[in-house]
């Protein structure tokens, strides 16, 4: 059956009166819109703690490395932007792909980057002659030929240490660092001072043989005077590769010091060798006396000096023999004295002594010369001192009142009691007991008679005047302690004097001055005396 199709509304597209068949339109399907979506990413290389903030507001605090994501998503379509809030300590992070907009899936790329801070190691250089080689941290040398500021080219993290040292000295300088060491900060160091001073050495050596002072120089300044020997060194030192003079500037009083290795140049070390030898310059002395005698609580006596050589005679002293405690020299004028030149010498005694030539005179560049040095108790010489406190003293002349100077010894007959060889004191009492008719023209009269100072006068016994093979070598005797020293006055030609020891009826001793020989004669023999004394201080 055949379906029959009409035309409606007329239309005259179609002329046959057909009308297609059309699909129904088709509608779009709605887009699926997703939720809020995350924010995060990775952290690497943290030390410490960072603080992230997502679009100024959101804040993320992290300490590990690893993932990390912000707490509150961001809407679809919506913006996004990471940075850093707060950098850990220490250290920088930095933000990759940390900006965008929110699509359809969350974000999981941005990468969080943290590295160490590093900083650099520099300061100031001053002083330097030459050229110096520092290194930071056993490490990373740096050489520098001027002053100035450095800086070290490697970086040292923060929180490490760095330690800057002198690898290699300048020639002839060292340079000293200061504020080298510490732990790196948050900034670069420009504080480590380094100073270069030109090396400095002393200068010395040894002096001997000195007595005196002398007085050294070097390089013509630099006084340094010494008294003493031993090892020596100038106060100012000497720069490396510098020279050095040493030169006496002034001599001892009495000596001459040379150096040898005095002068050369500093090389880096102090000198030590150098060698001063002191030597006397000898010279000679003469005294206008060869003797003085002293009064006891009296006037000075004094001695005088002379300078007989050609150079400088230097503190004159005179050495006594042992235990002459009660005998004072003053010398103060004798301390220096020069060719040609005379000082004195002076003396002072509180008690006597037995004469002496074991007496010298001698300065410290000078031989001895040998002096006499007697003592005298009211203005006689002491020849003997028998006890404490008792001296026996001789008279300045023989005897010459009427009728001498020639007198008899006495009585042509044995007197009792007058043949002691060494107390005349007790032969001339028994010469006075002997002889009362004219005691006054006998040697005992004459003697006694003499009462000179108020003394009890009488005459020496034979030992007492001194004699060669009748006495003991050890008395106490005018010829030794007097006569062989040339003291007391008994210069002129030989004189034979009684003694007051008789050698048997008729006969008696006497004594000769020059040899000390005795001899007997007969009692009426007429000769001259020489009266002693005994006296006290």
């Amino acid at each position: 059956m055949a379906l029959l199709l009409s035309s409606c509304g007329g239309g005259s597209g179609n002329s046959s009166g057909f009308v297609p068949f059309l699909p129904p339109a088709q509608t779009p399907a709605p887009e699926v819109v997703p939720g809020p979506l995350k924010i995060g990413g990775t952290i690497s290389g943290l030390a410490g703690t960072v603080v992230l903030q997502n679009n100024a507001g959101e804040t993320l605090t992290s300490s590990t490395d690893g993932s990390f994501a912000f707490a509150t998503a961001v809407p679809y379509g919506g913006a996004y932007a990471v940075t850093v809030a707060t950098q850990p300590v220490g250290q920088t992070c930095s933000v990759g792909h940390g900006a965008g907009t929110v699509g359809t899936h969350p974000v999981n790329d941005v990468a969080v980057v943290c590295s160490t801070n590093a900083y650099t190691v520099g300061g100031t250089l001053t002083g330097l002659a030459g050229t110096l080689v520092l290194r930071n941290n056993a490490g990373d040398a740096l050489t520098l030929g001027t002053d100035g500021s450095f800086t070290f080219a490697a970086p040292v993290a923060h929180g490490a240490t760095y330690d800057v040292t002198v690898l290699k000295q300048p020639a002839a300088q060292t340079c000293t660092v200061s504020n080298g060491s510490a732990t790196m900060g948050a900034s670069n160091v420009t504080g480590v001072g380094v100073v270069c001073a030109t090396n400095a050495y002393t200068v010395g050596g040894t002096l001997s043989g000195l007595s005196g002072t002398v007085v050294l120089q070097n390089n013509g300044a630099d006084n340094t005077s010494l008294n003493a020997d031993g090892a020596f060194a100038f106060a100012t030192p000497v720069a490396s590769g510098g020279s050095y003079d040493i030169t006496v500037l002034s001599q001892p009083a009495a000596q001459t010091c040379t150096v040898l290795n005095g002068s050369g140049t500093l090389a880096g070390a102090n000198v030590t060798n150098a060698s001063v030898t002191c030597a006397t310059n000898s010279t000679t002395l003469s005294l206008n006396a060869p003797a003085v005698v002293v009064p006891v609580n009296g006037a000075a006596r004094t001695l005088n000096v002379t300078n007989t050589g050609s150079n400088t005679a230097t503190h004159i002293t005179v050495t006594r023999p042992g235990g002459w405690s009660a005998l004072t020299v003053d010398n103060s004028a004798c301390a220096v004295l020069a060719p040609g030149a005379t000082c004195t010498l002076s003396f002072t005694a509180t008690a006597p002594y037995v004469a002496s030539n074991a007496v010298s005179v001698q300065g410290d560049n000078t031989p001895s010369v040998s002096a006499v040095i007697g003592f005298s108790l009211h203005n006689f010489l002491v020849f003997d001192i028998p006890s404490a406190g008792n001296a026996t003293v001789v008279d300045s002349a023989d005897l010459s009142v009427i009728p001498g100077p020639y007198y008899n010894w006495g009585l042509p007959v044995a007197v009792p009691g007058a043949m002691s060889l060494t107390d005349g004191e007790a032969n001339t009492q028994a010469m006075l007991g002997a002889m009362s008719n004219s005691p006054f023209v006998s040697v005992a009269g004459a003697c006694r008679a003499s009462g000179q100072a108020g003394l009890t006068w009488y005459v020496p016994a034979v030992c007492q005047l001194g004699s060669s093979g009748v006495c003991s070598a050890s008395t106490a005797s005018v010829q030794k302690n007097a006569v062989d020293l040339g003291l007391g006055q008994f210069a002129g030609t030989d004189i034979e004097r009684w003694s007051s020891t008789q050698a048997s009826p008729g006969l008696a001793w006497t004594h000769t001055r020059t040899d000390g020989s005795v001899a007997t004669r007969t009692t009426s023999y007429g000769l001259p005396v020489r009266c002693v004394a005994s006296a006290t201080w």
